[in-house]
């Protein structure tokens, strides 16, 4: 038997290797920030989706689909903003059913998460939901999201807690995340504070615009180094003038 007939028969024999399980794709949910995971685990979220889905009467079909564009919502492939829109469409529902139920979904689920997926008051308003109702709710089921203490300039010269490593934050996903969820205290603040009558409206809506504006604007681009310190004299500006209306 020749060498090459012997070679070839060896090749032939020998036992395949073992096949390799390509590796699973990663989950969007491990990408998001912890306190996100902590807001979607919790029971009270399965039961708000539930109890909003009853409310509405939506059939086994609309309930899926109204799921779907929760997880739209969750992991960014669509703003608050373009929520109402996505709910007429994929739930096939009129303009007012589609409004009200957007109006829930916002204010129910999606309100405690504004830090991260994008303001969420601006559009309630715009659609006429009872934000103040939503937002007393979301306290009471999300105190780890609320339970942050108050934004103020501290005593002496102590820099304010948005502001501690400020430039080394907003480069990383958790670091932005950190950022919105106080600048999101501070929001909450200014409401207070207008509802309790100790700041006018007319200047609590100035400084909720401009909270806002910054909280856009890390949420949706990658800032230069000018941009960021622009960002953080205007931010700095803002808490100074929350911190002199303290009463």
């Amino acid at each position: 038997m020749s060498d090459d007939l012997i070679h070839f028969l060896n090749e032939f024999e020998r036992p395949a290797p073992p096949s390799v399980a390509p590796p699973k794709p990663a989950s969007p949910f491990s990408d998001l920030p912890p306190l996100m995971k902590t807001i979607i685990d919790k029971e009270i979220s399965a039961e708000i989706n539930l109890a909003i889905e009853r409310k509405h009467h939506l059939n086994p079909k609309q309930g899926n689909q109204m799921m779907e564009d929760i997880r739209k919502i969750l992991f960014r492939t669509i703003t608050p903003s373009e929520l109402l829109t996505a709910v007429q469409r994929d739930l096939k529902l009129d303009t007012k059913p589609a409004t009200d139920l957007t109006i829930d979904l916002l204010g129910r689920r999606f309100l405690p998460m504004e830090w991260y997926i994008g303001d969420v008051q601006t559009i309630l308003r715009r659609l006429g939901g009872p934000v103040e109702e939503y937002l007393s709710e979301a306290k009471k089921n999300y105190p780890e999201v609320y339970a942050r203490p108050e934004p103020g300039v501290a005593a002496g010269d102590e820099e304010h807690p948005l502001m501690e490593l400020f430039d080394q934050r907003i480069v990383t996903l958790a670091g932005k995340a950190e950022i919105l969820l106080r600048l999101t205290g501070l929001s909450s603040v200014v409401e207070e504070r207008m509802n309790q009558d100790k700041l006018p409206r007319k200047d609590g809506e100035e400084i909720m615009r401009q909270l806002e504006s910054v909280s856009y604007a890390i949420n949706t681009r990658d800032l230069n180094p000018f941009e960021v310190q622009a960002i953080k004299r205007n931010l700095k500006r803002t808490i100074d003038q929350i911190d002199s209306l303290k009463t």
